[in-house]
């Protein structure tokens, strides 16, 4: 069934190219930072929220480029002045992230200069132009909210700042940034909706979504529903947690005061939001009989599914250091072959989940 999903993926890109794309969108950017100035005066085409998250995703299982670490000359990383303008860091997921990116900068010699928007996207607009004016040589930008995100762009280009986007995508032009290394949301809500399709026959489900717009929550409702297209299983209720776990606790205290017994099943865009769902299932007596899904792969969400009490978790990797750091390395040394790469989600479920808590599958 992620066959489906990836050629609707491909066939939005198609059309997408030929009607709005002004760049290659392919090309690989072999000019150092003083000449690799993005176009300040473009402006990234308008698209729906359903496009958007589609045109993050990658083309096709087949033509998609993998993330991996590249293999090229890391001394030029030394003294290095790069700008991380991060979401937040109140999640177990992106703290595991923002650990294991000081960790390797600090291992090649890296300046690495941190913000915190806190998931307000004008504070991280704010951040990235301190950032520039510090006199970054790199910005790694992953923009909060897709449309509104896009601004960071024209901000780094009016420094002359190229910028690297992580995990997230936003509204953009060829031009205006040298590479990506994005998580594939739509595929993650795939995973989990194929693992719902071909397992959970005739579902009834919760979605608890992510912040209203982001990349992430888009990408992860529209994944997840075309998987289920063409099933007996229903979405009956979608609610957003903000992707916090003592929300999505409450969110789900609501749902099951309003919808007890219509529903056997709850789809969380994080596991964050997963473990507040199973506490307020638990306080309610109802643990291990609702079907819970979630995505990260964190230890206290995957212990869970050896409890009992959640079902299954798409992954997403928080070891993102070594990536990100030796694509900057291929991007200085005239090395970058692919400019878009795409870091995969994995299934954690009963089958695994023992092997995954020492693997590092789960964090």
């Amino acid at each position: 069934m992620m066959k489906r999903i990836v050629g609707i993926v491909l066939v939005v890109l198609c059309i997408f190219a030929l009607v709005a794309c002004s760049g290659s969108g392919g090309e690989t950017s072999a000019e150092p930072p003083a000449s690799a100035e993005a176009s300040a005066e473009a402006s990234a085409p308008a698209e729906t929220e359903g496009s958007a998250a589609t045109e993050s995703a990658a083309e096709t299982e087949g033509e998609t480029v993998l993330a991996e670490v590249i293999d090229t000359d890391m001394s030029v990383l030394q003294g290095l002045k790069v700008g991380y303008a991060q979401r937040n860091t109140n999640g177990a997921w992106l703290i595991a992230q923002t650990e294991n990116l000081k960790k390797i900068a600090e291992q090649y010699g890296v300046e690495f200069i941190m913000t915190d928007a806190d998931d307000d996207q004008n504070k991280q607009l704010s951040d990235v132009e301190d950032l520039c004016a510090q006199g970054i040589d790199i910005l790694v930008y992953p923009p909060i909210e897709y449309e509104a995100g896009a601004a960071a762009l024209d901000i780094a280009a009016q420094y002359g700042v190229p910028v690297m986007l992580l995990g997230n995508d936003c509204a953009k032009e060829d031009s205006q940034y040298v590479a990506s290394m994005l998580f594939n949301y739509v595929m993650d809500g795939g995973a989990c909706g194929e693992y719902v399709a071909e397992n959970l026959d005739g579902a009834k489900i919760v979605e608890i979504q992510g912040i209203l717009g982001s990349d992430p929550e888009i990408g992860r409702s529209e994944g997840f529903a075309a998987e289920l297209e063409g099933t007996n299983c229903e979405i009956i209720v979608q609610q957003t947690a903000n992707f916090l776990m003592d929300e999505a606790q409450e969110v789900m205290e609501n749902i099951l005061q309003s919808y007890d017994g219509q529903f056997d099943t709850v789809y969380c865009h994080t596991d964050e939001m997963a473990l507040g769902v199973v506490a307020a299932l638990k306080a309610a007596g109802k643990e291990g009989t609702v079907n819970v899904l979630g995505i990260d792969g964190q230890k206290l969400a995957v212990q869970e599914i050896i409890d009992g009490n959640i079902t299954a978790i798409a992954t997403c990797d928080t070891q993102n250091g070594e990536l990100l750091f030796s694509t900057i390395a291929a991007y200085l040394n005239g090395e970058l072959e692919n400019k878009d790469v795409t870091i995969p989600p994995e299934i954690i479920d009963a089958s695994n989940a023992e092997e995954a808590m020492t693997n590092g599958m789960a964090f």
